[in-house]
């Protein structure tokens, strides 16, 4: 039995490794989003907020939109969300904000913070930026 077992060791150890080659590397998708001026507050005191997203084609993700406003001490804030299905070239997103706090939002400055996500089979991108509007009627 001592041959088979020189033969099967023998065999075994010369078993060639396959070559494995790398694949090239994929960069997680590429985004950008920002505020495009003007922003607006209608009359029921909503903040109507023009953006513009740009992401990899193929990509998907969210997008949403945060705004405060302190006026007389009182603080006014609301959100709002979209999803976003990502061509490559620039989109135009309107976010309508209502408040869920304070009185509403009135013509003057107000803070706003913007957030971003878009994944693909690759990986995922995401944004926050502050940033302060102007709104007006």
């Amino acid at each position: 039995m001592l041959p088979i077992r020189k033969a099967l060791a023998a065999s075994v150890l010369s078993i060639v490794p396959l070559a494995v080659s790398a694949a090239p590397a994929v960069a997680d998708p590429q985004l950008s989003f920002v505020v495009t001026p003007p922003s607006y507050v209608n009359s029921e005191g909503q903040v109507l907020l023009k953006t513009e997203v740009t992401c990899t084609a193929g990509a998907e993700g969210s997008a949403s939109a945060y705004a405060q406003q302190t006026r007389m001490g009182i603080l006014s804030a609301g959100s709002s969300f979209s999803s976003i299905e990502c061509t490559g070239a620039p989109q135009t997103i309107w976010f309508t904000i209502t408040a869920f706090s304070g009185p509403g939002f009135a013509p003057g400055p107000a803070g706003a913070q913007l957030s971003a996500n878009a994944c693909d089979a690759f990986g995922c991108a995401f944004l926050d930026e502050r940033t302060t509007i102007r709104l007006r009627r």
